[in-house]
């Protein structure tokens, strides 16, 4: 008579002892955990991907390494497929830990230290579940196998813990209202406790004056996550409110006015000449109007993606206005962008006039353009490389040999359809693209919106060159941006700067609007006392 035994084969004896095999009680175990921390952060991966491209595809990547290396153990109980479990959630829990304790390199809360909730803190705890059962099961791959079903009994609570937990996370008010603040009114990652332990360490309100400051919080900008907390047009403005708060309208309460309509018409022109024509507007209207058209900025700003990404014709507001600002925590970071920023400004002030600039290789490619300078360039300086101390372009106020030194300007070829990752320490200097200017023996003569038979006709032709990114750097004393150290636009300098220029004295002291902004370096005891971050408004500087 047959034995009854034989009717339930038993697992290889010599895989377990050879080996090769990992036991019941291990496999099960690491790919309950593996599996629980991918859920979650597949979970997450909408979210982040809300945030930008490069988070969302962190946390997709993360999340189908830890199910994928998950569901290959439970189908194939090898001892191979341990170490790169191990190696896989080491590396998920190692970027966790950065972004905890430092701050990620890149995304965007680039240079951030987020706080530990129970969402990402529990799936932290299962990736290390997964390291050290891991470590345990290469060490010991057929512990647990002596005796198969007390092993499984075992083994089945950690599966049980794991879908239990995850499920309580997943389900729970606050990734609840984690995703809904997400999609409703923008990403608050970490609320306002975490804004404000940014906004009481940050080093940074130094490289911009008083004046930008002031005007990031009329016009209700982001200047700590520079616009990753909440929604916005890229430029950091927040378009989460669905109604227009009468305090926003000040002071006119939102009877606005004549001249007002006619800065926001023109805001609807196109090309570098329709952004100066703006520019001209505000400098001439009088500081009621400029504020009012400052609080409704970001009413109808157009959306400008700075990465130059498609159509590069954009409507003049696209490049007017104070740009967006990511807060800087880290004081070695801010003390080598001060010491870049002095490096600029000595290279600047070593060619105080135009003539100083053709003597060291310059010369003018563009005339004078309210917001953006005359630009003069040192063609052996273009390439690929950002250099501090080699700008390929120096700003002047002026036409003339005598015109003031302004500003710098970086021209980096890159082709490609995103911008330049080199410059300045930090997440705040931008490039742009000018595609498709009317050019003639090397001189711009027509702006982008210039048509090709218009162009023709003033005996140019149009340039389509798409690899030839831009970055501006005030670092002129008296010509500091209110709108930003990097800003596109420089409001500084309008129309009765070039008629004063090389009679001045140079440092933008000609300008019609030198009384209207501070332009004293910012600091705890002159900024405002609140500044905005998303959605939420924390107190950064001194009462």
């Amino acid at each position: 008579m047959e034995s009854t035994t034989a009717e339930r084969p038993a697992e290889p004896e010599e895989d377990s002892a050879s080996g090769s095999q990992v036991g019941p009680a291990l496999r099960v175990a690491i790919a309950a955990l593996s599996i629980g921390a991918g859920a979650i952060h597949l979970v997450m991966t909408p979210v982040h991907f809300q945030e930008g491209t490069l988070d969302g595809m962190g946390f997709a990547i993360a999340a189908w390494a830890q199910l994928g290396i998950g569901i290959a153990l439970l189908a194939w109980p090898r001892r191979a497929l341990l170490a790169p479990a191990v190696l896989i959630n080491a590396a998920i829990l190692v970027l966790w830990v950065v972004s905890r304790t430092v701050g990620l390199p890149a995304g965007a809360h680039q240079g951030i230290v987020e706080p530990i909730g129970e969402v990402d803190g529990l799936a932290a705890l299962f990736a290390a579940g997964v390291i050290l059962a891991g470590l345990v099961g290469m060490a010991r791959p057929a512990l647990g196998s002596a005796n198969r079903d007390q092993a499984l009994v075992l083994a089945s609570i950690v599966p049980v813990i794991a879908l239990i937990a995850t499920t309580a996370v997943l389900t729970s008010p606050d990734i609840g209202e984690h995703l809904h603040d997400h999609d409703e009114e923008g990403h608050n990652h970490g609320g306002e406790a975490e804004l404000a332990a940014i906004a009481a360490e940050r080093c940074d309100l130094g490289f911009n004056p008083v004046a930008y400051w002031e005007e990031t919080e009329l016009a209700g900008m982001d200047t700590i996550t520079g616009g990753a907390n909440g929604g916005g047009d890229g430029h950091g403005h927040d378009h989460a409110a669905t109604a227009i708060d009468t305090n926003d309208l000040m002071p006119s309460q939102g009877r606005g006015s004549e001249a007002l309509d006619e800065i926001l018409r023109l805001q609807n022109s196109y090309g570098e000449a329709g952004a100066a024509t703006v520019l001209v507007a505000l400098a001439e209207a009088d500081d009621e109007t400029y504020e009012e058209w400052l609080r409704m900025l970001h009413l109808f700003q157009h959306d400008h993606d700075h990465s130059g990404g498609g159509d590069d014709m954009h409507p003049a507001a696209a490049h007017l206005g104070p740009q967006k600002w990511v807060a800087m925590t880290d004081q070695e970071q801010c003390d080598q962008l001060a010491d870049e920023l002095q490096l600029a400004y000595e290279t600047a002030m070593s060619y105080p006039t135009a003539a100083d600039a053709i003597e060291g290789g310059y010369r003018m490619v563009t005339p004078y353009l309210p917001g953006i300078a005359a630009h003069y360039m040192n063609f052996s300086y273009v390439d690929g490389t950002f250099e501090i101390d080699k700008p390929e372009m120096l700003l002047y106020d002026g036409h003339g040999e005598d015109a003031s030194i302004v500003g710098l300007s970086y021209y980096i070829v890159h082709n490609a359809e995103h911008q330049p990752t080199q410059g300045f320490t930090g997440f705040n200097d931008h490039y742009h693209r000018h595609v498709g200017l009317c050019m003639r023996d090397g001189l711009v003569i027509g702006d982008t919106d210039t048509t090709t038979e218009e162009c023709e006709a003033m005996g140019g032709r149009k340039s389509n060159n798409r690899t030839g990114w831009m970055s501006h750097a005030w670092v002129v004393p008296g010509c500091e941006s209110p709108w930003g150290v990097f800003s596109d636009s420089n409001p500084m300098l309008d129309v009765e700067l070039r008629l004063n220029s090389g009679n001045d004295g140079g440092g933008c002291a000609g300008s019609g609007v030198v009384d209207r902004y501070d332009l004293s370096p910012g600091s705890r005891t002159n900024t405002p006392v609140v500044v905005s971050g998303g959605d939420l408004e924390v107190e950064t500087a001194a009462p």
